[in-house]
């Protein structure tokens, strides 16, 4: 067996293509061929070759993700794929540590990936990060939506266009919102190009205020049966009630709204009965995984409040990746955090798929049931984290 690390971007296209019908099996369509080009050419193509032939392989995407106010690089794990007889020979793992090398190489000190097994990849060191919340209501049950006074005013419009018309205007509103500083991705140009390509029944309705956006919402419309929202954002409570408004003006045309959100906060209060005898659900799923790949490059890129002066000597464990497998000291001075290698002993153990979670700010210390740790331990964890860190992720690869 082989490993080609990069696959090339032109002669290899094809076979990939091909693997990847097999493995999700999917038709092959041109609306297919073309949004999957468009990702293939922007990312690192990994592929197992055995008697000249592709018989397993991924996709490596770059992005940049945000963090509040800090950007870090990350790549995204896609169409992990392999042909029925190459499963089980190690070759998804083979490819994994020349990613990881490669990422090591390249500076980029996080990796994101959505599981079809959490099990499987937590044997790479990934952990479960991104919830989301699948909202799911009968349109017969859902009542008159009374705006707040606040909200009715002669200064909003309402503008409907296809996502390929809206895409671009609306992604740097989509860039700042709070709802994307959570380890969302910034939104490239080919990015978007991809996303239009692939979801071409996407619609787009803009809230304007004062003739500034203060919203949007992005949804596709399933004949008679659905109403589905893709996102929803807003940075004023009167585009919030207003788009609101005009998602429920939708009630007689269609049998039920449908919305997964990247934000795992539930929100049934927006529902005038949210009863447990009406329709409306609203369910928590499990999402995507993460994974710290370089633990001294990831602090720097990541920050915490100035007033956070502290010194932890900490021991990680990982499996998968020895260059983390050992004791670091950790110093906080003026937000940045210093991470150096050491031989002294280590005040705690913990597990980079647990510190993972802390540091994306999906657990707090005292929350991951795997460790027992007292108040202190879980204080100077807890004092590594940027506050009020909520993960959310909008975007699927």
């Amino acid at each position: 067996m082989g490993v080609d690390v990069k696959l090339d971007p032109v002669k290899d296209e094809a076979r990939f293509y091909q693997l990847t019908l097999y493995a999700f099996n999917r038709q092959d369509t041109p609306q297919r061929q073309a949004f999957f080009g468009q990702l293939y050419r922007h990312s690192l193509a990994y592929g197992a070759i055995e008697d000249g032939e592709l018989s397993s392989g991924f996709l490596a995407i770059p992005f940049e993700t945000q963090f509040h106010q800090n950007r870090i690089p990350m790549r995204g794990i896609s169409y992990v794929s392999s042909y029925p007889e190459d499963s089980g020979h190690g070759n998804i793992t083979k490819l994994m540590h020349r990613f990881f090398e490669d990422c090591q190489a390249d500076q980029v000190p996080l990796a994101y990936l959505a599981p079809f097994s959490f099990p499987f990849y937590r044997r790479f060191g990934f952990e479960q990060v991104f919830d989301r919340v699948h909202y799911h209501v009968q349109t017969r049950d859902v009542g008159k939506l009374a705006l707040p006074d606040f909200a009715k005013t002669d200064e909003v419009s309402i503008k409907r266009e296809s996502f390929a018309q809206a895409g671009p205007s609306i992604a740097a509103f989509h860039e700042a919102h709070p709802f994307n500083q959570g380890g969302g991705t910034i939104r490239s140009a080919w990015w978007q190009d991809y996303l239009t390509l692939k979801h071409a029944t996407w619609e787009v309705a803009t809230c304007l205020v004062a003739g500034k956006l203060e919203g949007y919402v992005i949804y596709s419309r399933d004949g008679n049966q659905q109403l589905s929202i893709q996102e929803f954002f807003w940075t004023s409570k009167t585009a919030y009630w207003q788009l609101l408004n005009f998602i429920a003006r939708h009630k007689g045309t269609y049998a039920a709204f449908d919305y997964i959100s990247g934000d795992p906060r539930p929100r049934i209060d927006a529902f005038s009965d949210p009863h447990v005898k009406k329709s409306m659900t609203a369910t928590s799923e499990a999402y995507m995984m993460a994974r710290i790949v370089d633990l001294p490059m990831f602090f720097k890129y990541y920050h915490v409040p100035t007033d956070r002066d502290f010194k932890l000597t900490l021991t990680v464990t990982d499996d998968f990746l020895p260059a983390n497998n050992r004791t670091w000291q950790l110093t906080g001075q003026n937000g940045t955090i210093a991470c150096q290698p050491t031989d002294d002993a280590a005040e705690l153990t913990i597990d980079i798929r647990e510190l993972t979670q802390i540091l994306l700010g999906y657990r707090r210390a005292e929350d991951l049931m795997q460790l027992n740790l007292n108040t202190d331990q879980a204080a100077a964890l807890n004092r590594l984290v940027q506050p009020n860190l909520v993960p959310m992720l909008w975007d699927y690869f």
